[in-house]
């Protein structure tokens, strides 16, 4: 991708970043910063130079108050796409779009229904009981909205594998499907009410984030700022202990023939 259109892409997702933030401040919603974004903001004051997309993170009880806020107090300009809300998400986190924008990345296909816009990926961290049973609920629900989620998606890149995984999972009627994948939702949000204390936290925006990451419930519980270009933006305080846990020796780079944009998009509108 040409250099220009990744500096004016990161111009625009920094902005929906700043919209995303002055939204959360007024509606007292707590977020972070995260995962690459974070990682950005500790070692290079802003983006990753090859990277090209922005990651917040709020715990479930925060995503479910923007959830609901911003349904009767939409941020203009804006779509908030989660599969609470919308049938065609093909993911279990949310992404605040910007609206008369197009992003289409070289694996997607441009036709396929749901959302097209530029946008910033808006992460959720579940607890996770030290409750081997109330463990095992939780992850199973996860779990379950992570495949009926990307029945969802099509994509060009597809091993046969997970396109045959898709043929079967879409058998089952879209509706049943967002049904179903609302009702998992309700289910997680009911067990992060009722599990107050011994345990730990996970992304479950991945299987494989079910399976291996996972975080101290008291990393989350005090935040401070990073400049992430010119710009302060609210990050869980132990950063660092997050930062290690995702990524290791987080602060030494990676060989050359991995710093690469991932994305390559095929079409962008701003």
């Amino acid at each position: 991708m040409d250099n220009q259109v990744i500096d004016k892409l990161k111009e625009v997702e920094f902005r929906i970043l700043c919209d995303f933030d002055g939204y959360c401040k007024k509606h007292s919603i707590k977020y972070s910063i995260y995962a690459g974004t974070m990682l950005g903001a500790v070692r290079h004051k802003g983006f990753i130079p090859w990277d090209d997309d922005i990651d917040v993170v709020l715990t479930r009880e925060n995503f479910k108050k923007l959830t609901e806020k911003i349904k009767v107090n939409p941020l203009e300009g804006y779509a908030f796409e989660n599969c609470i809300d919308d049938k065609y998400c093909g993911f279990l986190f949310g992404k605040l779009r910007k609206l008369n924008t197009t992003f289409i990345a070289e694996e997607e296909v441009e036709n396929s229904p749901g959302h097209h816009e530029i946008f910033i990926d808006i992460f959720v961290l579940d607890k996770i009981s030290n409750n081997k049973k109330l463990a095992v609920k939780t992850k199973k629900l996860g779990i379950k909205i992570n495949l009926l989620t990307r029945a969802n998606v099509t994509r060009n890149d597809s091993s046969l594998k997970k396109r045959i995984a898709r043929t079967l999972l879409k058998i089952i009627p879209i509706n049943l499907r967002h049904k179903i994948i609302v009702n998992s939702v309700k289910k997680i949000e009911q067990l992060d009410e009722k599990i107050s204390s011994d345990f730990k936290l996970c992304s479950m925006s991945t299987l494989e984030n079910i399976k291996n990451l996972y975080y101290p419930k008291e990393m989350v519980e005090n935040y401070t700022e990073l400049q992430f270009n010119n710009k302060m933006f609210p990050s869980f305080a132990d950063y660092d202990g997050m930062l290690k846990i995702i990524y290791g020796d987080y602060m030494k780079l990676p060989p050359k023939e991995e710093q690469i944009n991932k994305h390559n998009p095929v079409k962008i509108v701003f």
